[in-house]
């Protein structure tokens, strides 16, 4: 008599998938920060760092690096150490938390400056509203080509509470 290969074959296949499937779905509700220097859990408020309102009518970034120096910031958009990116879509006043790492230590500036996402050619971002307790200051890089507006930040001393720094509105 024989004895099909079918049967033990599907029943393999739908264990093994089951399986893969649990063990995906436990990863991916373990995550605490899928990138460097930004956090998704829902205590991000009471997180202390910095905050970055974002208005923009369009997909953007905000970019984040470190800096040794003034003007290792001011030598370019990617000049200094990247430390995160944040994206999103349409946003009207959206809050944006960069959380204070104690490795921030051993730089002296935080850099962050927005762009466009892929599909939103054409648009620039305005810096506005700087928070001058942080002694923050506004900073323009890049060419002619490509310039963005940038705040560059001091990191003098650890950061307690959220410190609002700057808003980044959109314009065509």
């Amino acid at each position: 008599m024989r004895k099909g290969i079918a049967a033990p074959t599907i029943l393999l296949v739908v264990v093994l998938f089951s399986v893969a499937g649990i063990v995906l779905f436990s990863l991916e509700n373990n995550k605490e920060n899928d990138v460097k220097g930004t956090s998704n859990k829902k205590t991000a408020e009471e997180k202390a760092g910095f905050v970055f309102e974002v208005n923009s009518l369009s997909t953007w970034e905000l970019l984040e690096y470190l800096c040794t120096t003034e003007s290792e910031c001011k030598s370019g958009p990617d000049s200094g150490k990247r430390w995160g990116t944040v994206g999103g879509g349409q946003a009207s006043m959206k809050s944006v938390l960069v959380p204070y790492q104690d490795e921030w230590s051993a730089y002296k500036y935080l850099k962050v400056y927005m762009k466009p996402g892929l599909s939103s050619s054409g648009v620039i971002f305005k810096v506005s509203l700087l928070n001058s307790d942080t002694g923050a200051q506004n900073a323009v890089l890049g060419d002619a080509d490509s310039k963005y507006e940038a705040v560059l930040v001091p990191l003098g001393s650890p950061v307690s509470g959220q410190v609002k720094v700057a808003s980044f509105n959109a314009e065509r």
